[in-house]
């Protein structure tokens, strides 16, 4: 599961959505060198795959897949599915993939954006990838001011575009600080191990010092006692 992931390693999570064969397995497979399913059939990912990716400036992510969505999914469907698609709300950036030579496109984002308030997942950071655009040279997309990047999966250089527009906004949603614990708070200690990423610890005579960063999203997770003894890089 993308949260017992973080609550090991404080890994950022990104989670990759979109309607079905909008080419999200491709663009893991093309992005991390996964060898995924990457089939023109509906429900083609069935469990997700996740995939550590390596950013531009150094960062290890983690990258998964979730199944295809599509319009009125059958009922007897939901239930199988549910517990896949609960996963998307521990991610900390979603990427909306969309298949911009279709004829629906826009449809199609309106269901999956559909899906993602159902599972109240819609208030997450999210960039529409506007995949197979080399296929579509004129979008007809109304992304509304949206983020969104218009990209082949096959193209290179649109991949490395990719990632360093995934990196700026993981930047504009990282929060950094340093936290001065004392010792016998092992609670307050094994609180920070959880939601954020350990940078660096310091003993220092009844207290550590941690350097640590973790996304906004998981900064309102963090106990108010913890904050007590903690400095952030902005002002909440």
């Amino acid at each position: 599961m993308l949260g017992q992931r973080r609550k090991k390693t404080g890994v950022t999570q990104i989670a990759l959505v979109g309607y079905t064969n909008a080419g999200k397995s491709t663009l893991l497979n093309r992005l991390t060198g996964a060898d995924s399913l990457a089939e023109n059939k509906l429900f083609a990912t069935l469990d997700p795959l996740s995939r550590s990716l390596k950013l531009p400036g150094g960062e290890q992510v983690i990258l998964t897949d979730t199944v295809g969505f599509i319009r009125q999914l059958p009922h007897h469907l939901v239930a199988a599915f549910r517990s896949t698609l609960e996963q998307v709300k521990e991610a900390d950036l979603l990427l909306h993939v969309v298949d911009a030579s279709h004829k629906e496109a826009e449809e199609q984002m309106k269901a999956v954006e559909k899906v993602l308030e159902e599972l109240d997942a819609a208030h997450l950071p999210t960039l529409i990838v506007l995949n197979k655009a080399d296929l579509q040279p004129e979008l007809n997309v109304n992304l509304q001011g949206k983020e969104a990047i218009s990209i082949s999966a096959f193209c290179d250089d649109d991949l490395m575009r990719l990632k360093e527009k995934i990196a700026a906004m993981l930047s504009a949603e990282t929060v950094t600080g340093t936290a001065e614990i004392p010792i016998h708070r092992g609670d307050l200690i094994a609180a920070l191990y959880e939601a954020a990423e350990v940078c660096s610890s310091k003993a220092m005579d009844t207290k550590i010092r941690f350097e640590f960063r973790l996304s906004r999203k998981q900064l309102g997770k963090l106990p108010p006692a913890l904050l007590q003894f903690a400095r952030l890089s902005e002002e909440f």
